[in-house]
C-alpha cells in the first residue's frame, strides 16, 4: 500500500528542512498507518512537535516515532531549546507506555524524556502576584456568512493563544492562531470552504500554549510556569497554569 504522508512545517522552514521530514515520516510509518508532522519553529525558548496518526497505535509505537521525530526537530532547532511533542489521533492525545500524553526533548540534558519525569523536574507553580484573567469574546457574523471571533482581555501583549471553532453535529472543526495585542485579539473569518458557515449549535474554545512557549516578555508578566494567573478561566495542566475559555452559541 502506497503511504500519502502531508507534511506541515511553519515559520521559514528550509526545504531541505522538509524532504529531510518526508523522508523519516516515510521510512518509519507502518504500512497500514500514516502520520503527519507539524513543527512549530523554536521561538522565545520553547517549540511544539505535534504527530497527527491516521489510526490507533500501541503506546510502545507513539513513543519510538515521537521519540525518532523529537531527536530530527531538535537536530533542526540546534538544540537549543525544550520541544514538547505530543501524538494525535482525531486531536485526541494518544497514550505513552508509562500513561503520560506527551514527551519532551530536554535542551539542557539534551535527552528525550517522557512526561512524568521531566514534569517532576520543574517547579510547580505559585500564587503570588496573581493576575485575575478577564475575558471577553464576542462573535462577527459577515454578509458571507463567515465568523470570526473577536476577544478583549487584561493578558500582556504578545500572549500566543488558539480560538478553536466545532460542531460535531455539523462535522465542523476549525481554528487560528491569535496574538494579544493592547489588550485585543481578533481570529480569521471561518467559512465552510469559504461558504456560508452552517446554522446550528457550536463550541468555541480560546487555549493559550504552556507559559514556556510564550515570549519572554509575556514569561516575565506570567510567571515562567503561569503561576501569576488566577480566575475562573485559569487551568492547571502539566503543572502550568494555562488559560481556557469555552463557550456555546447558536447560529441562526
Amino acid at each position: 500500500m502506497k503511504s500519502v504522508i502531508r507534511v506541515q512545517l511553519f515559520l521559514f522552514l528550509a526545504i531541505a528542512a522538509i524532504s529531510g521530514q518526508v523522508r523519516t515520516a516515510l521510512n518509519d510509518a507502518p504500512n497500514n498507518c500514516y502520520y503527519t508532522i507539524e513543527f512549530q519553529k523554536p521561538a522565545d525558548g520553547a517549540a511544539d512537535l505535534r504527530i497527527h496518526f491516521s489510526s490507533l497505535v500501541s503506546p510502545d509505537k507513539v513513543q519510538s516515532i515521537l521519540s525518532q521525530e523529537l531527536r530530527q526537530a531538535a537536530a533542526f532547532s540546534g538544540r537549543r531549546t525544550d520541544i514538547m511533542g505530543v501524538a494525535l489521533l482525531n486531536e485526541a492525545r494518544l497514550p505513552l507506555p508509562d500513561g503520560t500524553a506527551f514527551m519532551v526533548y530536554n535542551a539542557s540534558s539534551d535527552r528525550i524524556e517522557s512526561g512524568k519525569p521531566y514534569v517532576s523536574s520543574r517547579p510547580m507553580p505559585s500564587s503570588s502576584g496573581a493576575i485575575g484573567v478577564s475575558l471577553d469574546i464576542a462573535m462577527q457574523v459577515d454578509t458571507k456568512g463567515q465568523l470570526r471571533m473577536v476577544g478583549k482581555t487584561n493578558l500582556p501583549s504578545g500572549m500566543a493563544g488558539v480560538l478553536e471553532l466545532k460542531s460535531p453535529a455539523l462535522s465542523f472543526y476549525d481554528c487560528d492562531s491569535v496574538v494579544v495585542s493592547h489588550g485585543e485579539f481578533v481570529s480569521k473569518w471561518f467559512s465552510a470552504h469559504y461558504r456560508p458557515l452552517p446554522r446550528g449549535a457550536y463550541t468555541f474554545c480560546f487555549l493559550t500554549p504552556p507559559p514556556g512557549a510564550q515570549p519572554q516578555k509575556v514569561q516575565a508578566v506570567i510567571g515562567k510556569n503561569g503561576e501569576n494567573l488566577s480566575g475562573p478561566y485559569v487551568i492547571d495542566r502539566l503543572a502550568d497554569n494555562i488559560v481556557k475559555y469555552e463557550n456555546t452559541f447558536e447560529l441562526k
